[in-house]
């Protein structure tokens, strides 16, 4: 084969890895779930002492609740797991609230930590209040 016809050949074949290899790398850039994907926007906390009920009403709006949703609540005291819930989809609406029967006495801190199933997570605290008199 003739130099300038091998080189041709060399050439077609490194353009073509260029851009196969362009075409990887911007490829994620497509997919719109991925690009939607975020941890919690808020998280807010309330303990009924008497109940002994922790509230976490999270803020997480998701197009497919099926598909984007926090996957893990994790309720803890002192730096100790007291609660993991495990989730495979979330209510079909931007905030909801879960409930967990916590013991706690007033001056408890908990710290609840949600997580998304496809990207980040946030982590919140709570000092359980006196009993209302």
């Amino acid at each position: 084969m003739p130099s300038e016809n091998r080189n041709h050949v060399d050439m077609s074949r490194l353009m073509m890895m260029i851009g196969l290899l362009l075409l990887f790398a911007l490829l994620p850039l497509t997919h719109p779930v991925t690009a939607n994907a975020h941890a919690p926007k808020a998280i807010l906390l309330a303990y009924d002492l008497p109940s002994q009920t922790l509230s976490v009403t999270i803020s997480h709006p998701s197009p497919s609740p099926t598909f984007h949703y926090i996957k893990r609540v994790i309720v803890s005291k002192d730096g100790k797991a007291l609660e993991t819930a495990e989730y495979k989809s979330q209510p079909n609406k931007p905030e909801f609230t879960y409930t967990y029967k916590i013991a706690a006495a007033a001056g408890d801190t908990l710290e609840v930590k949600a997580t998304c199933n496809l990207f980040g997570s946030k982590t919140v605290q709570i000092t359980v209040p006196k009993a209302a008199n």
